[in-house]
């Protein structure tokens, strides 16, 4: 439970801030560039970007931190104050998401997976030990709990006091929901994915036993032992059950947010309030190894599948073009203005961040929009 609360002042400290200084404020020319791009298009402009400006994000992300001392505890408010302002926002923007896609989502990921594994065979295991080696978010927990010994019973005391019980009450409702309303759905979905592992491989259930009884999560054991298997069970459930599964997410998600739509904000605004005053500076160290580590495992995975980026791109862009476009318009459908809100959110608690960043960029990099657009359009 305390690694769980931990991953949430991990999110806290970096989610807004990420967007504060990877997304900031662009022309509306390229942001709609951007939204109309093919996938090849957008992987070509990330590249363009990250050869022709290398120094752009870091320089970017230590000019602000010059600027606003306590980036990242800011823009956490900001995120936390959409929270208030959207009660039950967390189970209602994925509850929208899955009800309009339905499947794509999922067999998007597949599709990828599939045409990466064909290139790349031993990518699933090679994927899982890099992740493994690497690990951003493991990296920026264990920061935490070395740095600052307690930590993480600081913050689920915290949890405690707000939201007593919240883990339990969020499973107890879901439980209900699949009880009353999907009553063999969990022994549906285990047989299949059984069915997939005996395939297989005969003796891969009994291995997955002991590992279970051997203190092992079954399913972090399939990620790290067996990926690749993962990947056909997941694929064989989807198939078969994917409608049910969809409809009973959908379901459950309704029903967390009826009953506890305020609680992930308040739960957020709490961590926050500690983090604030016991730990202030945590957020920016969490960033910065989080930042380091998710590179060092970018270029890990580049130097041995240098064509993954193409790959994903070429099958995204064959099966499914518009799926990204799709989410988009989904969240303004549902959510119109919530990336203004964060903004104005933003600036109220680092004045003039966005001209800022217009005036960094445009000062530095004159060219940068004008190239960017060029590339999403070319």
């Amino acid at each position: 439970m305390i690694r769980h609360v931990l991953a949430m002042a991990v999110f806290l400290s970096l989610g807004a801030a990420a967007g504060a200084q990877e997304q900031g404020p662009v022309p509306d020319s390229v942001r709609k560039a951007f939204r109309e791009a093919s996938p090849t298009q957008r992987l070509s402009a990330r590249r363009m970007v990250m050869s022709g400006y290398p120094d752009l994000r870091q320089g970017l992300r230590e000019h602000l931190q010059a600027r606003y001392p306590d980036l990242e505890i800011g823009a956490a408010r900001a995120v936390v104050s959409l929270g208030e302002k959207h009660p039950g926002l967390v189970f209602s923007l994925p509850r929208h998401l899955i009800g309009e896609l339905g499947g794509e989502p999922v067999q998007a990921f597949l599709d990828v997976s599939s045409a990466v594994t064909e290139r790349y065979p031993n990518f699933p295991k090679r994927f899982a030990a890099l992740r493994r080696q690497y690990a951003p978010r493991a990296a920026a927990i264990e920061l935490a709990v070395q740095k600052y010994p307690g930590v993480g019973e600081d913050l689920l005391r915290t949890v405690r006091e707000v939201q007593p019980g919240l883990r339990n009450s969020l499973a107890i409702e879901a439980r209900t929901v699949i009880r009353d309303r999907y009553p063999t759905l969990p022994s549906d979905v285990a047989l299949e994915a059984l069915g997939a592992l005996r395939e297989s491989d005969p003796q891969l259930p009994a291995r997955l036993l002991a590992a279970a009884r051997g203190g092992e999560r079954p399913l972090r054991w399939l990620i790290e032992n067996e990926p690749g298997v993962l990947r056909t069970a997941m694929g064989r459930v989807h198939r078969q059950h994917g409608t049910t599964l969809r409809q009973a997410a959908v379901d459950v998600l309704q029903r967390l947010e009826e009953t506890h739509g305020k609680a992930p904000a308040q739960v957020a605004g709490a961590l926050l309030s500690t983090i604030e005053k016991r730990y202030p500076d945590l957020p920016r160290e969490v960033r910065t190894t989080r930042v380091e580590a998710g590179e060092k495992f970018r270029q890990a995975l580049l130097a041995e599948f240098p064509e993954l980026p193409d790959i994903a791109a070429r099958t995204l862009e064959s099966k499914h073009p518009d799926l990204a476009r799709k989410v988009a318009d989904a969240v303004d459908r549902h959510y119109p203005g919530l990336r203004g809100e964060f903004w104005t959110a933003l600036e109220a608690e680092h004045p003039g961040i966005r001209q800022e960043i217009r005036t960094y960029v445009s000062g530095r990099y004159p060219d940068l929009f004008q190239k960017l657009e060029a590339t999403l359009r070319g």
